[in-house]
């Protein structure tokens, strides 16, 4: 962005895609709507390593829910089944944390970024799809 980021500078942050429109408000000087969830990165693109604490947030079709922050993944299902990975120690995401009791307060602090409400899919039809199953799967055979 002209006269906001240094040329040839990366960010390493993680963002989603809800950050786009509230951050080329920030950038225009435009109001951002009541109604939109995402959060400028403008501070992001000012200085790479300011401070972010806010997680990516991704979305499966109904109920079905990603929060990715610095080192972390949690995923939890229409259907409850939930994954937790350390990606600093397991960045091909082989082990399965989520009913590991150590880490549950690691899962707690990703959960409350999980949407308080769940809008219908595209096709206006709640519940269909996703879920956890063929990890769920995995992880009681052992092989998760």
């Amino acid at each position: 962005m002209p006269g906001v980021t240094k040329a040839g500078s990366v960010c390493e942050r993680t963002v989603d895609f809800m950050s786009l429109y509230p951050t080329l408000c920030d950038l225009s000087g435009i109001p951002v709507p009541a109604h939109v969830e995402g959060k400028s990165i403008k501070a992001l693109l000012q200085n790479p390593a300011a401070e972010w604490t806010t997680p990516a947030l991704t979305t499966y079709k109904f109920g079905n829910h990603t929060v990715r922050s610095e080192g972390w993944r949690y995923t939890r299902y229409e259907n409850g089944d939930e994954e937790l990975y350390d990606e600093t120690k397991d960045p091909l995401e082989h082990t399965n944390l989520a009913s590991d009791t150590r880490f549950a307060e690691q899962k707690a602090q990703l959960a409350q970024w999980l949407p308080k409400a769940n809008q219908a899919d595209a096709n206006g039809r709640p519940g269909n799809g996703g879920g956890g199953k063929g990890r769920k799967k995995a992880a009681q055979s052992g092989r998760d």
